[in-house]
């Protein structure tokens, strides 16, 4: 059940209109909070990237967007959603910078999304307060914890297992 949550939270958090324009009466927000998930509805983003000197043609579901599509940078208003324990103490906030914060950012990063919205959620699933965070500014809001990840280390090792990967797949 727990493993459902976070796709509870982006069919509730996808709705056709602002949340500022809803009611707790709004159908389409009841019907969102009854459905079940769809956890095979998706959009998905395929773009070219370079990562050293390595070129590639990646894929990524995408959760949301905030804007309209812009012809000269399709994943501007791009979204991840995620939902995360709520932290309460200082440990659960070093926890949270040094070990999910590298995967929403490496996730996002590589796909281009900008920003990242979680939901922080009690024990039982329910979200009771919302971080947003802007991805490319996640390396700097950890730098000065100690022992924390750094991006371009994880940025080289992705190039040197890249570098690998092409001795063993020789074939196109």
């Amino acid at each position: 059940l727990m493993c459902y949550w976070g796709y509870k939270f982006e069919t509730v958090s996808t709705l056709s209109k602002p949340a500022s324009q809803l009611t707790p009466n709004d159908a389409e927000l009841k019907s969102r909070k009854r459905e079940t998930v769809n956890t095979n509805e998706q959009y998905c983003s395929v773009y070219r990237t370079r990562l050293g000197k390595h070129s590639m043609i990646m894929g990524a579901e995408v959760d949301c967007t905030a804007d309209e599509k812009r012809p000269d940078r399709p994943s501007a208003g791009y979204i991840e959603l995620k939902t995360s324990r709520v932290m309460q103490t200082e440990h659960d906030r070093y926890t949270f910078a040094r070990n999910k914060l590298i995967k929403y950012w490496a996730q996002s990063y590589l796909a281009a999304v900008p920003k990242i919205i979680v939901g922080f959620r009690d024990d039982r699933g329910r979200v009771r307060s919302l971080g947003t965070y802007n991805t490319m500014e996640i390396p700097r809001s950890v730098r000065k914890l100690p022992n924390m990840w750094e991006p371009q280390i994880c940025l080289n090792f992705v190039d040197r297992f890249l570098d690998w990967l092409s001795t063993v797949v020789t074939i196109d």
